[in-house]
């Protein structure tokens, strides 16, 4: 009888076990699976705008203009979030945030 008792409540133990691993799993999937949905699925407008940012920043921020400090610093860091920011545009916006470049 106590050997009984026993199995069915080590089934019940590894089924919840089991259920837990389960639910932790599927959560840590759907963390990835949303971490990663910008780089999945690309903006068709994102390499138009890059462009557009890159060539602002080129003909605004290059040479340095009084009064567009502020302005340029920001588009430089914006520019170093398009996945499309090669070392060339790196450079520039390290350049133009006044950080090293090496």
């Amino acid at each position: 009888m106590v050997d009984s008792d026993f199995r069915r409540r080590s089934q019940r133990s590894r089924k919840w076990l089991a259920f837990a691993v389960l639910l932790l799993a599927l959560a840590a999937a759907v963390w990835v699976w949303h971490a990663t949905a910008n780089r999945r699925a690309p903006d068709p407008h994102r390499g138009e705008m890059y462009q557009r940012t890159l060539e602002s920043v080129r003909s605004t921020c290059l040479p340095p203009k009084a009064g567009v400090e502020s302005y340029c610093r920001d588009q430089a860091l914006l520019l170093l979030e398009f996945p499309e920011c090669d070392p060339s545009c790196v450079a520039l916006a390290r350049k133009i945030r006044g950080e090293p470049t090496r």
